[in-house]
């Protein structure tokens, strides 16, 4: 099955080892495959992505491909698939992101996170105000 443009870009430039801002623009246009936690008996209804502690804080496990992601499969059975932008929108402070790809992998740290979801909001407030 062939990758979507989108994933094979990001895919280059974790390989390239490029900066982070480009890695970044990247990743926010790229639907990547999130790992989640089986619902709890309370909860059925919800799902949270699938954390580990690195770095003394929780981060959050994505893959650019279901492929990628088999990695995981004996930690839970369950994914589902978003934008990066969708995904850094809906994660919580405090929370990193590890990024894993067949070229290498990324971590984000929290502060980078918010700040990207700063200037998201910033932005899209902006253009809705004209």
């Amino acid at each position: 099955m062939a990758l979507p443009t989108e994933t094979i870009e990001l895919e280059q430039l974790i390989g390239a080892r490029t900066d982070k801002a480009a890695i970044v623009t990247q990743l926010l246009k790229t639907v990547i495959v999130v790992p989640v936690n089986e619902p709890s008996d309370e909860r059925p209804d919800e799902v949270s992505p699938l954390t580990v502690e690195r770095g003394g804080h929780s981060n959050v496990f994505v893959f650019t491909t279901a492929e990628g992601a088999e990695k995981v499969k004996d930690t839970t059975s369950l994914f589902m698939t978003m934008s990066g932008t969708s995904l850094i929108l809906r994660m919580s402070d405090g929370l990193g992101l590890l990024l894993f790809s067949s070229a290498g992998n990324v971590a984000f740290e929290p502060p980078l996170l918010t700040d990207i979801r700063s200037d998201m909001r910033a932005l899209a407030e902006g253009t809705t105000k004209q």
